[in-house]
């Protein structure tokens, strides 16, 4: 899995708490890696719930646009950690 985020190993990924949000993104959207969870979901539909929640968290952490970080960020992190509670166990 760590292949995918660091193929030619430049990063010299050692573990998965080195993986950044984009690296989770990259896993999920490979189709072996995500059949390996055997999740009921649509991946596609997953993967770009992901980028929405990537993007939210760059304004936040790069105090950049706060409107993409406003209250309609709130229902769509609550949807997302109810999401992986569910299936992750």
């Amino acid at each position: 899995m760590i292949a995918l985020c660091d193929s030619d190993g430049r990063r010299k990924l050692a573990s998965f708490n080195q993986l950044s949000f984009g690296d989770y993104q990259r896993v999920l959207s490979n189709q072996e890696q995500w059949d390996k969870l055997g999740w009921p979901l649509d991946r596609k539909s997953f993967t770009d719930c992901l980028n929405e929640l990537r993007e939210v968290r760059n304004e936040l952490m790069h105090f950049n646009d706060k409107d993409k970080a406003g209250e309609a960020a709130i229902p769509m992190l609550r949807n997302m950690i109810d999401l992986l509670r569910e299936h992750a166990g």
